[in-house]
């Protein structure tokens, strides 16, 4: 790789690139370590393809991260984790963060398109096209929304958040944005303290050191907040 000038290495798939260590063991920290080490060592990009656990659900309420089959130092151990997924035999295919370390990585979709050779079912083309989805657009509203009003009132709890955004996005469901306020959380794009009663109080990086006093003049405190 050093001779070829390689930036990017993608390993299809992680699962078969692990010396035969158990993925559900520890010691798959001692594998993620050696993916690391390439990548510091010789200042390239390194892709893992890995796959969900299988009969996961959105539906059980878990943090989307938690369904990456495996270890939990695989995830502990990457910048950036991607879940790739379509709905059925669908082209479009949806994009979500489940971990970002560093610059925000938002929603994105791409359309997948392929041609056969004339006459015969052999592939001749196949390419992505970039794409805005439904879906993604929703989600990223709801994250503008997430983050301007945290912005203006630093320290909102979590019931009151998510009633401003709901206000905002009425068509947004109040299931759906405590989701996305969970993930943004996770992300690390927004920043919690405990408040009384476990209320979780919601600040922006740089809002660190400001008051937890502040809040929509128009909500009142819900001290039993989650």
């Amino acid at each position: 790789m050093t001779e070829l000038g390689v930036k990017l290495v993608v390993v299809d798939n992680l699962g078969l690139a692990s010396g035969g260590t158990d993925e559900n063991s520890n010691k798959m920290a001692n594998v993620m370590s050696g993916w690391r080490r390439l990548a510091d060592d010789h200042k390239l990009a390194v892709m893992l393809i890995h796959h969900q656990t299988k009969g996961y659900s959105k539906s059980s309420g878990s943090r989307t991260g938690d369904s990456l089959r495996g270890h939990s130092s695989i995830e502990a151990s990457i910048d950036l984790g991607l879940l790739a997924e379509r709905n059925g035999q669908s082209e479009a295919v949806n994009i979500m963060p489940t971990k970002v370390r560093g610059a925000d990585v938002p929603r994105f979709a791409a359309t997948f398109t392929y041609s056969h050779k004339p006459g015969t079912f052999e592939l001749d083309e196949a390419r992505f096209f970039g794409a805005m989805s439904t879906y993604a657009q929703d989600i990223q509203a709801i994250e503008d929304a997430i983050i301007h009003t945290v912005s203006a009132n630093t320290g909102i709890n979590k019931e009151n958040l998510a009633k401003a955004v709901c206000k905002q996005i009425k068509k947004a469901g109040i299931n759906k944005i405590r989701a996305v306020i969970a993930q943004l959380e996770q992300a690390e794009t927004l920043t919690v303290e405990k408040g009384r009663h476990g209320a979780k109080n919601y600040f922006l990086p740089e809002q660190n050191d400001a008051s937890e006093d502040e809040c929509l003049s128009d909500l009142q405190p819900m001290e039993n907040s989650a």
